[in-house]
């Protein structure tokens, strides 16, 4: 690796994010076969949501690593949370991301 010269700093490195790169990929898809903006909002916005759980829970975030347990336990967290319609919403969702990712 080079060194930064004399009094400045070398440029930091960083790991891509590939939870949110590839969840831009899927947005891009779900635009290619002409999914409404009402869906990709919703699907954007579920991936956040289901991020943010996996983070306060202490799970991976990098799509290899998620299992069907973290699913379940987001979907179970939604079950008491919000109405069955919307628990059901945001699983379908990530149904059809993680089908798009295999």
């Amino acid at each position: 690796m080079a060194t930064a010269a004399r009094g400045q700093q070398a440029p930091q490195l960083t790991i891509a994010d590939a939870f949110g790169t590839l969840l831009d990929s899927f947005m891009v898809h779900l635009e290619a076969v002409n999914a409404s903006a009402a869906t990709r909002t919703s699907y954007r916005a579920t991936a956040a949501q289901f991020r943010t759980w996996l983070e306060e829970h202490g799970r991976p975030t990098d799509p290899e690593a998620i299992t069907r347990k973290d699913v379940e336990g987001f979907v179970s967290h939604l079950l008491k949370t919000r109405s069955e319609g919307t628990a059901r919403t945001r699983f379908q969702a990530l149904h059809r991301y993680f089908n798009w990712l295999v």
